[in-house]
C-alpha cells in the first residue's frame, strides 16, 4: 500500500481523486471503489471479525437478530439479503462497505458519532475487476453469505472439489433450502476468498452512498478471514489517502455544502433528527 501526504480540503482529494483514476485507467476491466475509515489504524476486515465474541458467535448472532424482529426480514428471500438489512442496523456481519463516490468515503474517514480527532482518518481505494463484481442472486454470494449461519466450527480443510467434508456438505443443504437449483460446482476457492457484491437497490442507505460490499469468506477456519491477498486481490491494487485528523471538521463542513451529510446519506427518521440536533446546536439554521 502507498501512503500519500496528509488531504485537508475537498480541493486536494479530489484532485488526488483525478490522479488515482488516470493512474489506474477505470476502463472496461476494471472499477475503482471507496471506503472511509475514521481512523487510520482500523483494519480491513469485517465486523464480524473484529471481536472473537462475534465470530464465535456469528450463527446466533444471524438466527438471534431474525428471531427478534422477524418482520423485518419477511421480503428477505436469500441469506445475502439479510446480512445487508443487518449491516445496515449495526449487526456485525462478514461485510464490508465500499461506495463508487469518492465523497461519500471522505465522509465516513471524517465523521464519528464520538468525534475524537485523535487520529488521521483515511480513504482506502480499491481497484478491481469488473467480472469479479456479483449481484445477490449470484450463487458465490449464496455460497459465501451462507457460512453466517455454520458454526464456528466450519472449516473447508480436508475437502477437494470432488469430496467435501461434513461442514461444507451441511452448508450446500443449508443454501439449497433458500435455492434449490444450487449447482454443486468446484466450491472451495470461493469460499476461502472475497467478492465484490452490487447488492439490489432497494435499500435507501445503500441507493444513498452508492454502495457496494466486500463478501469475506475465510481462510479455512471461520475463525479467520478470507486474505484480501486471496484470489484477486493484490496489494498493488490498493491504496490509502489520509486524512488530517485537524482537517475534519472543516472537510465536513465542505462536504455539507456539496450535500453530502448525515441527512442524506442516513435517510432514516434517526439520523434526520440528529442531523438538525447537531445543526441547531452549531447555530446553523437554514
Amino acid at each position: 500500500m502507498k501512503e500519500n501526504y496528509k488531504i485537508g480540503s475537498i480541493k486536494t482529494f479530489l484532485e488526488k481523486i483525478d490522479d488515482l483514476y488516470k493512474n489506474k485507467k477505470s476502463d472496461e476491466n476494471n472499477a475503482i471503489f471507496f471506503r472511509g475509515h475514521f481512523k487510520e489504524s482500523y483494519q480491513l476486515i469485517p465486523s464480524i471479525y473484529r471481536h472473537e465474541n462475534f465470530i464465535k458467535n456469528e450463527d446466533r448472532i444471524f438466527r438471534e437478530i431474525i428471531s427478534q424482529i422477524p418482520d423485518e426480514f419477511q421480503d428477505s428471500r436469500f441469506t445475502i439479503d439479510r446480512l445487508i438489512k443487518m449491516q445496515h442496523y449495526s449487526v456485525p456481519t462478514r461485510l464490508l462497505d465500499l461506495s463508487k463516490n469518492p465523497l461519500v468515503a471522505l465522509y465516513f474517514a471524517c465523521f464519528d458519532d464520538i468525534e475524537k480527532n485523535d487520529e488521521d482518518g483515511e480513504v482506502v481505494v480499491f481497484t478491481l475487476p469488473k467480472n469479479k463484481i456479483k449481484y445477490s442472486d449470484s450463487d458465490t454470494v449464496s455460497l459465501i453469505s451462507n457460512i453466517a449461519k455454520r458454526p464456528f466450527s466450519f472449516t473447508t480443510l480436508n475437502s477437494e472439489h470432488t469430496s467435501y467434508n461434513k461442514e461444507v456438505e451441511k452448508l450446500i443443504f443449508e443454501i439449497k433450502e433458500e435455492k434449490p437449483y444450487f449447482a454443486e460446482a468446484p466450491i472451495i476457492d470461493d469460499l476461502n476468498g472475497i467478492i465484490c457484491l452490487r447488492p439490489k437497490l432497494n435499500n435507501p442507505r445503500v441507493l444513498r452512498q452508492d454502495g457496494y460490499f466486500l463478501l469475506f469468506g475465510i481462510d479455512k477456519l471461520k475463525e479467520k478471514p478470507a486474505k484480501l491477498s486471496s484470489n484477486w486481490f493484490i496489494t498493488e491494487d490498493i491504496e490509502k489517502l489520509i486524512i488530517n485528523k485537524n482537517k475534519k471538521k472543516h472537510l465536513l463542513t465542505q462536504l455539507d455544502q456539496l450535500n453530502i451529510n448525515r441527512k442524506t446519506l442516513f435517510p432514516e427518521l434517526e439520523s434526520l433528527g440528529k442531523y438538525i440536533k447537531n445543526n441547531y446546536k452549531e447555530g446553523i439554521f437554514a
